[in-house]
């Protein structure tokens, strides 16, 4: 299973949606048009909203969510055991 480096969901009363862009289809435009069918079926389901979830070092993946006017609101990290 390809690992992702971006997520995102849509927020909806019992259900959540989820994209993940694998590497090899960076920088063809694939994001940028499963982003926006995820906004178009979100408004048309009533959503009350969409997040996204990605890692700092995914430049292209930030500057994709930033053109299409998303805002940071919190960060995350991952806990991890030593060993």
């Amino acid at each position: 299973m390809p690992q992702a480096s971006a997520w995102g969901g849509i927020r909806l009363p019992a259900e959540r949606g989820r994209m993940a862009t694998i590497p090899r289809a960076r920088g063809k435009g694939t994001a940028r048009a499963v982003l926006a069918a995820l906004a178009d079926w979100a408004g048309s389901h009533e959503a009350h909203g969409m997040y996204l979830q990605v890692e700092r070092d995914n430049a292209p993946a930030l500057r994709l969510y930033d053109r299409a006017g998303f805002d940071e609101v919190c960060g995350y990290h991952y806990r991890t055991g030593a060993g």
